[in-house]
């Protein structure tokens, strides 16, 4: 049968054109690491490499952990300038 709505409850499903990213086989190899040359400046997305993280592929929660990462050095960062 149909889907049935409940009073109160929107949703709407949208789908993005080209909305998921897509690497070529062996590029995994060029994906930057969250350390950069600078000293104060991380990286963090799914696509960085070294992410002591379970998930190798790319995910929302894999972009969440390195964003608290980059966060976690940057204030490593403030309390060695402190």
């Amino acid at each position: 049968a149909g889907v049935r709505r409940l009073p109160g409850v929107r949703a709407t499903v949208l789908r993005g054109r080209n909305a998921a990213t897509h690497f070529a086989p062996g590029s995994r190899q060029h994906r930057p690491r969250q350390q950069t040359e600078l000293r104060n400046l991380f990286l963090a997305g799914d696509y960085i490499k070294g992410l002591d993280h379970g998930a190798e592929g790319l995910s929302q929660e894999r972009a969440l952990v390195s964003g608290f990462t980059a966060a976690n050095m940057a204030m490593d960062v403030v309390e060695e300038s402190a």
